[in-house]
């Protein structure tokens, strides 16, 4: 941009003339450029110009006006994505490739701002109206958020709009939805097998459990040690990295840890990501009695992701030594550095609360955070590490109603939630039922085919996104134009 500036300063365009096509195409040029940079000004200068130089070729630029669109999203001027969606349409082929990528990209800017309910509406106003073919990660990220809130409904609802919109519904996809039934409903292998013999019928190719593992042990080399790992090689993959550590952690005459640590840190001298690598040096350091708090903070200090377990086991052995109002910090800690602040992200935080809450008698905490479980149904809430923790801490309020009977009153208040929190677990378990119910739908969702759906323009009718209950969507015969101003609107308002 600096060297087109220098020639603009020495007359490009004026003293220096140039046809007016060659002159076009190198302001659109510049002007992509500065768009991808986000150099809004020199954009600015440079639509000016294009809009004066060819004022009906550049609004049917495609390249141009979508680039001009997802900054747009960008900067979250969401009105103005769907005014300009609305003009640029008017005289294109929206089925085109570049039209096509740049909804592509505005979806993209849209999920990393916006909820997964939200990203499902979006979603399917664009599919609606413009044919937009959904994207894998769009789609399991709308999906684990149903999922992970056990609504198997808005589930396959959604999963069936997918697949009548174009999605593939592939091995790749299916083995994925796989690892989301062991995860969300508790499917074992029995119940995985089983239903891939019922997938079978109308996919003979899909692989059953088990078949791909041979195969792949077969292709992964074994050759030399991995210890002699160069830290200074940049080639070197964070999975050579870990396995290297995992052989000195690993060895026969011994653990040799330091020799791990010294490896793990080099490669981060080296600018190597180490958060796989990290995880079992962590761990091993943690066993062998390091403090806590000071590996945790150096991991920080690092930049590496900390793995949850890694969290986990620290707020342990805080516990372990007595130091609870530790655990709880190392908790909240975890929660800031894996949950997005949220203390009950996952099922080791909610016990280790519990654990250091009632061990210390913070009847308040405890009370907040049982009543924060127990307001939502989240897939990990019915596992046995919630039902134990909140067993012991049963015993341990019981244990002191009767050890201080004279001032009984707040262990008594704090078995009555901790019972109501136990009820709720009960409740959450995932069991028979649910995971026929999801069977059977989903292999309802591989069996029919893709129903035809009636892509319209925006002119015509379309579908209209509205909220349900529950996280589900519905549509109704409303102009698409309608649909899409409203998703956007809300787009504008929660971005």
């Amino acid at each position: 941009m600096k060297l087109y500036q220098a020639l603009q300063a020495a007359g490009l365009f004026k003293s220096i003339a140039v046809p007016h096509t060659t002159e076009y195409k190198i302001r659109r040029l510049m002007a992509l450029m500065a768009a991808e940079a986000g150099n809004d000004a020199f954009l600015s200068r440079e639509m000016q110009a294009i809009r004066k130089l060819a004022p009906d070729a550049h609004a049917l630029d495609v390249q141009l006006q979508g680039r001009l669109i997802i900054r747009d999203a960008e900067l979250g001027n969401w009105q103005l994505v769907h005014e300009q969606l609305k003009r640029v349409e008017s005289g294109i082929d929206t089925t085109c490739a570049d039209f096509q990528s740049m909804l592509i990209r505005i979806t993209d800017v849209f999920a990393q701002t916006h909820t997964p309910n939200e990203v499902e509406a979006f979603v399917r106003a664009l599919a609606a109206t413009y044919q937009m073919t959904p994207k894998y990660r769009w789609v399991y990220m709308v999906l684990d958020e149903h999922a992970s809130r056990r609504q198997a409904d808005a589930v396959f609802q959604w999963l069936q709009f997918c697949s009548d919109s174009g999605l593939p519904m592939d091995d790749a996809f299916i083995e994925r939805f796989y690892a989301r039934c062991r995860k969300y409903w508790s499917f074992s292998d029995t119940s995985i097998a089983s239903l891939q013999q019922r997938l079978s019928a109308f996919s003979p190719h899909l692989q059953l459990v088990g078949e791909k593992t041979g195969v792949l042990a077969a292709r992964w080399p074994r050759g030399k040690a991995l210890t002699n790992v160069d830290a200074k090689d940049k080639s070197a993959s964070s999975s050579a990295l870990r396995k290297a550590v995992m052989e000195f952690l690993g060895a026969k005459d011994g653990a040799q840890v330091d020799d791990a640590i010294t490896l793990v840190r080099s490669a981060h001298d080296h600018g190597h990501d180490i958060s796989d690598a990290l995880t079992p040096v962590l761990m091993a350091r943690l066993e062998r009695g390091d403090d806590p708090n000071e590996l945790i903070e150096e991991a920080l200090r690092m930049g590496a992701r900390i793995h949850d377990s890694a969290f986990n086991k620290a707020t342990q052995m805080l516990s372990a030594t007595g130091n609870l109002g530790g655990a709880a910090e190392m908790c909240r800690l975890a929660a800031r550095e894996n949950g997005n602040g949220q203390l009950l992200y996952n099922e080791y935080n909610f016990a280790n609360l519990v654990f250091a809450y009632t061990g210390a008698a913070r009847y308040r905490a405890l009370n907040s955070l049982l009543c924060d479980f127990t307001s939502g149904e989240q897939w990990w809430h019915g596992s046995r590490t919630c039902k134990e923790s909140v067993k012991l801490a049963m015993k341990t309020a019981a244990m002191r109603t009767v050890v201080q009977p004279k001032d009984k009153k707040p262990h008594r208040q704090a078995l009555d939630q901790l019972d109501a929190a136990l009820v709720h677990v009960k409740r959450c378990r995932s069991n028979r039922g649910h995971r026929r119910a999801v069977t059977e739908a989903f292999v309802r969702v591989i069996k029919n085919p893709p129903a035809p759906v009636l892509h319209e323009k925006t002119t015509q009718k379309g579908a209209h996104i509205r909220g349900r209950a529950g996280g589900q969507l519905e549509r109704s015969g409303e102009p698409s134009e309608h649909a899409a101003r409203a998703v956007l609107a809300a787009a504008a308002g929660a971005g």
